[in-house]
């Protein structure tokens, strides 16, 4: 696997916030990441004045290959800039041991190239060098175990007299979204797409957990489905849910709504047939549901 490092201009270090928040990358050409690479996130220096944040930003591991952006919505704040190619990532680390400049990077990876662009690096000994300035972190957020967050944390632990309601909000976004590696396994595996209305806008894309009670295994993508906000709650809910022949079927009471055209469309897919939602767990989970007919009994 190969070592990449990716500049932020100084100019727009937000970008690196909308990163995070997105998790993925995108590039204005091809540059050849690959699921499984390791990608370094350098801040630039302004032309004017000072940036503390300048420096390398992040750690993270590329979870799928790059791909043409498509039609799918761009979130930064230059898009005349012309983003043709995208990665999605995890993070592994936003907390850095030291901050070295360019010079001395570039001495202990044995190079002198300059950072104007993407750069990518091959030997393990260059991504170990890499690795090293950062603390190991966890990304990986606790799942919650019911469909409403306020259900599973006290009102005060989410809450603090004098909390910025926006801190609050993202916090509680993060949460309901699920954060780490059960969400990115499930980007990756359904092409960040909704299984259920195909939507393609990572911000509402929510990893969903079929049954809660899968023991260990709770966090494989098999026991997942990557659903849009809404869709979740729907499904946590018991008001839709999928049949024994990989339909989709909505709750009786949402006929008349916006919900009730999904009812019998197809179930989408990962491309792997090993990364299909576990049959048994989809089952348990319908049969939870009071309004769907109960299957035949076969002989």
């Amino acid at each position: 696997m190969a070592a990449w490092v990716i500049p932020i201009t100084g100019k727009l270090p937000k970008h690196w916030k909308i990163a995070q928040e997105n998790r993925f990358w995108d590039m204005t050409k091809s540059f050849g990441i690959k699921n499984g690479d390791d990608v370094f996130f350098w801040i630039g220096a302004p032309k004017k004045g000072k940036n503390p944040d300048a420096g390398f930003a992040g750690w993270a591991t590329a979870v799928t290959d790059e791909t043409d952006i498509g039609n799918s919505s761009v979130p930064w704040s230059d898009p005349e800039s012309g983003y043709r190619r995208r990665f999605h990532f995890r993070l592994n680390s936003n907390e850095r041991k030291s901050n070295p400049r360019w010079t001395e990077v570039t001495k202990n990876l044995n190079t002198n190239v300059s950072l104007q662009t993407v750069r990518g690096f091959p030997e393990p000994h260059q991504a170990t060098y890499l690795q090293s300035l950062f603390k190991a972190t966890s990304d990986v957020a606790p799942q919650p175990a019911a469909s409403v967050a306020v259900d599973i944390y006290p009102v005060d632990e989410l809450y603090q007299v004098g909390d910025d309601v926006r801190t609050r909000s993202q916090r509680m976004i993060n949460i309901r979204r699920g954060q780490g590696k059960f969400r990115d396994s499930l980007i990756d595996r359904y092409d960040a797409r909704c299984a259920v209305t195909g939507s393609p806008v990572l911000a509402v894309l929510e990893a969903a957990h079929i049954d809660r009670y899968f023991g260990d295994h709770s966090h494989h993508v098999t026991n997942g489905l990557l659903l849009r906000a809404d869709i979740h709650t729907l499904f946590d809910l018991l008001r839709i849910t999928v049949d024994e022949n990989l339909l989709i079927r909505i709750d009786p009471k949402l006929t008349g709504t916006e919900y009730e055209p999904l009812d019998g469309a197809p179930l989408r897919l990962p491309a792997n047939q090993a990364h299909h939602p576990n049959m048994d767990a989809l089952r348990r989970h319908r049969e939870s549901c009071t309004w769907m007919p109960k299957a035949p009994a076969t002989a």
